[in-house]
């Protein structure tokens, strides 16, 4: 059976009308979260520039502190976006299965 009516169409601004405060929640944290897992890879491409700094100096005695201190900031980084990114699934997961109703 086809029907033949027309779709109706919702303009964007009203599209987030029919959200309660859950929904605007989930959107928050998900948008959050993704700008913090998006992050990652320029500060990743910073911390290679300081790599790359820290083995052209010319005082090789100061090269592994500087290296060790720029290693530990891209732990932190990786810790970083992993937190993001798990926060980023957890949110994805939770709205699909509480919009299904259950």
């Amino acid at each position: 059976m086809a029907d033949n009516r027309e779709k109706e169409k919702v303009p964007f601004y009203k599209l987030f009308s029919f959200a309660d405060k859950y929904d605007l929640l989930m959107m928050f944290m998900g948008t959050i979260s993704s700008m913090g897992s998006g992050v990652g890879m320029p500060i990743m491409m910073l911390l290679i520039g300081q790599y790359i700094d820290a083995f052209g100096s010319s005082d090789p005695s100061n090269i592994l502190p500087y290296v060790l201190k720029i290693t530990l900031k891209g732990v932190y980084l990786g810790i970083g976006v992993g937190l993001a990114t798990f926060i980023r699934k957890c949110v994805s997961f939770s709205f699909r299965f509480f919009s299904m109703g259950w």
